[in-house]
């Protein structure tokens, strides 16, 4: 069973719809990472980042709790990465592009299209 690392930011808006959307995507997304984790297979004591054991790729992992958490890709974003390759995946919202730079096995991932 392999390791990820998952890092993810819910965009914050100070407005009642925009806190009870944080929270309600909050709960959705942490529900969604430990959902088919044993509680000893992660670790998230910081806030928005995991270490997780799990046998799915950074890709299928990262689709998966993104589809189940109802993120919002113009302003959340989430990256998944194999501590031990340096393979990983992103998706969302990323103003500050170096982090593909720092990490060129991250591939970004793309919305389908309808």
């Amino acid at each position: 069973m392999g390791k990820l690392t998952v890092s993810f930011e819910i965009a914050w808006e100070d407005t009642q719809n925009g806190r009870d959307d944080y929270r309600r995507i909050y709960d959705a997304l942490n529900e969604a990472i430990k959902n088919r984790l044993d509680p000893l297979d992660w670790w998230a004591e910081n806030t928005s980042f995991y270490v997780i054991r799990s046998e799915e790729t950074p890709s299928a992992f990262l689709v998966r709790v993104w589809n189940a958490s109802g993120m919002r890709s113009g302003k959340d974003r989430i990256v998944v990465t194999d501590p031990y390759s340096g393979n990983g995946a992103a998706f969302g919202h990323f103003e500050d592009e170096t982090l593909f730079s720092l990490l060129p096995d991250v591939r970004r991932l793309e919305a389908k299209k309808r």
